[in-house]
């Protein structure tokens, strides 16, 4: 639109053009033609520069920038051609032509005006119509916005319903089971209780029996005294009074002692607790109550009664064996006397570098070294003679001066005696007890055992802190087998006002493996060899026959039982269970086999289905099982036969 309306004009490329200022010094009409000419030639410079600008399509800023420098191009054209027609005067025809020659310039310049207005005004209806067209967009974006906020929000909401619902659901779930739980915890406390109330019940009645018969014991010997003193009495001094004084029995009631049971109480867990604080798990000898009964011996049970007023514990005390090093070569120190009486000849302790092994090495160390030699050099050589050659390399040159034996035990108490390695070294020995089976009750008794003397050895040298720590129970928990693991929940359950330690532990498990020994040697005596009487069965048996171990063994609260095996495939199964065991008939000779009295149950069952009794009595017992297949078999032929009938 722009090219149609005012064409572009060629323009010759001159050199640069000179300053316009002295147009304005200058009174020469040539000079002022060609500042005139110059002028023009810059105006239609501007003017071209303008129209490429409207034809690229450019911003408005470059636009407004080319119309400003065509404005100021065309008041210089203007100025000079005013003052070029003023110096020359023209008149008629010359002032014609140039009046012309401005109108020209100026149809140009407006035309040029006009087409940079237009595109101008259409410039900004376009960035109206395009911050129009982005203000709808961004309305648009902003309500697709709201509408997926909300949609969101929505399912957020019906996400949280759906997850608050199953919460309650869930809540409902866990309600109900901890209902069922305890109403589980429930019953086994009442199977529990009754147990136990059978269990003494049972203990009662064996208890009255037992005084049932020792008091006729005792009334037959009353008798019989009475007898003995009425053969040689006076009749005439009945109603004399007499002086003898009274005599209690001959075998007075011991004094009745209740085992200890560790307190309940919260105990401190401080490892920079003093030490006194600990109580002991079982102390040696001290009775738990005033009372005293008459306790009842028997090979089973021993019958106790129950305390009335408890003595309050005693405070323990820690034994420090090796307390003696630091008070040797003190001025203080009490003299070391030899005893009058030799005591029978053992041999020199050894010390292997077990801190475990430190207090009583270093006891005897005392006793048979320390206490018996004159000077420290003879002690300085026992001393390095009771040690390894490791400990030796140790210890350097210390052993090899007289001069240094104080240091020398100080060393090794710090090294090997020091509470804090004896109790790391318990601990890492209990860590180090090996798990067991259900039925091993010799690696039971062995577990107990060891624990019970790690306990104790914990307690007395006042290391009573280190039996506190859960991570140490779990651990020992962790080694028993999961019949004694479940027992152990159930006991430690029930301490509710403290947490479980490893004397719980220690006592419980000694309780479940004393009342395993107690059930094997008053049910399950160990047979002695020729006391058996001969049976039909054993005159029978093979000599190169093998004895057969029993499946099955009385034990404790149910905590080391054997569970049955299949005779088949040796699983933890019956043989009707069996899935490799196919077929009736070879279960049955596999049942006559673990079972040899079955083959008389088999003979009389013939006797109903008319078997023939001789031939059976004819065959082998190897023979017998084998004939059970025939057996069934014939006995389906009667049945059916029958059912004919």
């Amino acid at each position: 639109m722009a090219n149609d309306a005012f064409p572009l004009e060629a323009i010759q490329k001159e050199e640069q053009e000179e300053e316009l200022e002295e147009w304005q010094r200058t009174n020469d009409p040539v000079q002022l033609k060609q500042h005139r000419t110059q002028a023009k030639r810059i105006h239609t410079m501007a003017l071209n520069q303008a129209l490429l600008a409207v034809r690229r399509l450019e911003d408005v800023g470059t636009i407004e920038i080319e119309r400003r420098s065509l404005v100021h191009a065309y008041d210089i054209v203007e100025t000079i051609h005013r003052r070029y027609v003023e110096v020359c005067k023209f008149d008629g025809a010359d002032l014609d032509r140039e009046t012309s020659w401005g109108i020209d310039i100026s149809i140009k310049h407006s035309k040029a005006l006009t087409d940079m207005h237009n595109y101008m005004d259409s410039l900004q209806a376009r960035a109206s119509r395009s911050e129009a067209e982005r203000l709808e967009k961004e309305t648009q974006l902003r309500i697709q916005q709201e509408k997926a906020e909300a949609l969101q929000q929505a399912e957020e909401e019906e996400r949280i319903k759906l997850f608050e619902m199953a919460r309650k659901a869930e809540k409902e779930r866990i309600e109900k089971l901890e209902i069922a739980r305890k109403a589980e915890e429930k019953r086994v406390e009442a199977a529990r209780k009754e147990r136990q109330l059978q269990m003494e019940l049972e203990k009662q009645r064996y208890t009255s029996s037992l005084l049932r018969k020792q008091l006729a014991d005792e009334l037959a010997d009353a008798e019989e005294t009475d007898e003995v003193e009425t053969s040689g009495f006076d009749k005439t001094d009945v109603w004399k009074t007499s002086n003898v004084p009274f005599q209690p029995p001959a075998t007075p009631f011991p004094e009745f002692r209740m085992p200890y049971r560790p307190a309940t109480s919260t105990q401190p867990c401080s490892q920079y607790g003093p030490a006194a604080s600990q109580q002991p798990a079982r102390p040696p000898s001290y009775p738990a109550t005033t009372m005293s009964a008459p306790p009842v011996h028997n090979r089973f049970t021993q019958q106790t009664f129950p305390s009335q007023r408890s003595v309050p514990d005693p405070q323990p005390t820690v034994y420090s064996p090796d307390a003696w090093i630091f008070a040797v070569n003190r001025h203080d120190a009490p003299p070391t006397f030899r005893s009058s009486s030799r005591p029978p000849k053992a041999e020199p302790p050894k010390f292997d570098g077990n801190p475990i092994n430190w207090p009583m090495f270093i006891q005897s160390f005392k006793v048979q070294i320390h206490d018996t030699c004159f000077s420290d050099a003879e002690r300085q050589h026992h001393l390095r003679a009771s040690l390894t050659t490791e400990i030796q390399k140790n210890l350097g040159e210390v052993l090899l001066n007289p001069g240094l034996y104080s240091f020398a035990l100080k060393e090794l108490h710090r090294k090997f005696g020091n509470p804090r390695i004896v109790s790391t070294a318990c601990s890492s020995s209990l860590l180090k007890l090996p798990s067991f089976k259900d039925s091993d009750y010799e690696s039971l008794k062995q577990f107990s055992s060891t624990l019970r003397s790690v306990v104790a050895t914990l307690q007395l040298g006042g290391y009573g802190l280190e039996l506190h720590s859960s991570t140490t129970l779990a651990q020992l928990v962790g080694k028993l087998p999961p019949n004694l693991r479940s027992k152990w929940a159930e006991v430690s359950y029930r301490i509710q006002d403290r947490l479980p330690t490893i004397l719980d532990l220690d006592t419980w498990l000694d309780d479940v493996t004393m009342a395993e020994y107690f059930v094997r040697v008053g049910v399950n005596p160990t047979p002695q060899p020729g006391n058996h009487p001969k049976t039909r069965q054993n005159v029978h048996k093979s000599s190169n026959e093998k004895p057969k171990k029993s499946t099955t063994s009385l034990m404790v609260f149910s905590t080391t039982v054997n569970i049955a095996s299949c005779p088949y495939c040796g699983g933890a199964h019956r043989l009707y269970l069996c899935e490799k065991c196919q077929g009736a008939g070879q279960r049955r000779r596999i049942t006559c086999k673990q079972d040899p009295t079955r083959n008389d149950k088999i003979r009389r069952r013939s006797l109903r289905v008319g078997t023939p009794l001789e031939k059976r009595r004819a065959e082998s017992p190897r023979q017998q099982p084998v004939y059970t297949s025939l057996l069934s078999k014939a006995r389906t032929k009667t049945h059916r036969r029958r059912r004919s009938r």
